[in-house]
């Protein structure tokens, strides 16, 4: 990691991730100077989307994607999108995030279907040494998010508190919808931090 996340308090304790602060943000973006703010959204963005995409494939729920999406989110709070692949972070995140929210998967069901997404047009994996040379990239970058949450993966999905709320407040399904909708659309940036 290139450096600390300074974090506020969360309501949950210790064991959920930390809320991230502005101040945090702006510290990380200023020692990523490497890539231009335009650029880490774009990443950010294509992280999100592709975690939905393998997401759908493996057949998880949002819950599981949302955790994932956040996973990597906060892992390229403190590294650089230059030194680490976002597509195998991501991928990384997402087989992290079953394990998390209780959605496990195999390594390989994750790397066939994140195959699939990334290169649409490319034949199937082969179980060749490409494939245990990729198996050992994924468990080692599984290994390189987990030291940057400080091991901290409860994750709070924002569907689980709309639903809720919705219930309590006896809102109207379309006020619901639109709310989860937001909830989603936030996931593509640092704003569901």
């Amino acid at each position: 990691a290139d450096g600390p996340v300074e974090a506020g308090d969360h309501a949950l304790g210790a064991a959920a991730l930390p809320v991230v602060s502005t101040a945090a943000l702006a510290a990380a973006a200023a020692r990523h100077a490497d890539v231009t703010p335009e650029e880490d959204r774009t990443l950010r963005r294509a992280c999100w989307a592709f975690a939905c995409d393998v997401g759908l494939g493996l057949d998880v729920p949002q819950n599981t994607v949302a955790a994932a999406v956040q996973f990597c989110h906060r892992f390229f709070i403190v590294n650089s999108f230059r030194k680490h692949d976002p597509y195998v972070v991501s991928t990384a995140c997402l087989f992290l995030a079953c394990k998390v929210e209780e959605t496990p998967r195999r390594l390989r069901d994750v790397l066939n279907c994140a195959w699939a997404v990334r290169y649409s047009d490319a034949p199937p994996l082969a179980l060749d040494k490409a494939y245990w040379h990729l198996k050992e990239v994924m468990v080692s970058t599984e290994q390189l998010v987990l030291r940057a949450l400080a091991f901290a993966t409860r994750v709070e999905a924002p569907s689980r508190w709309i639903l809720n709320l919705s219930r309590a407040l006896d809102l109207d399904n379309g006020v619901v919808q639109v709310a989860l909708a937001l909830a989603n659309d936030a996931l593509a940036s640092t704003l569901c931090l």
